[in-house]
């Protein structure tokens, strides 16, 4: 086995084994009410507002999520991988466009 479906095999298992996670979260009531006391008690004293500004308290939550989420985007992604997945992709459509012209003359 290559290293890279090594890699591959060890993405799948750890893809998996969060779905199992998230299902049982989905199906234990204790753990989801566990969940949202702690999140409740970590979020509501930051932008909680009294339950003043609700509306205020879901752009911050947007915002939060969507930092939070580029910032593990860029600590986690190979910008590599990705330049040379794009440069593949893009000889890979150059090629399909030549044969789709070359087949189907105007």
């Amino acid at each position: 086995m290559k290293t890279n479906d090594r890699a591959q095999g060890s993405q799948m298992m750890l893809l998996m084994l969060l779905m199992f996670i998230m299902l049982f979260i989905f199906g234990d009531p204790n753990i989801r009410v566990w969940i949202a006391i702690t999140l409740h008690s970590i979020f509501y004293p930051v932008i909680g507002f009294n339950g003043n500004f609700p509306i205020l308290t879901i752009i911050l939550a947007g915002v939060i999520v969507v930092f939070l989420s580029s910032f593990f985007q860029n600590l986690f992604m190979d910008w590599k991988k990705m330049a040379k997945a794009k440069q593949i992709t893009k000889a890979f459509q150059d090629e399909i466009r030549k044969a789709r012209k070359q087949a189907n003359p105007k």
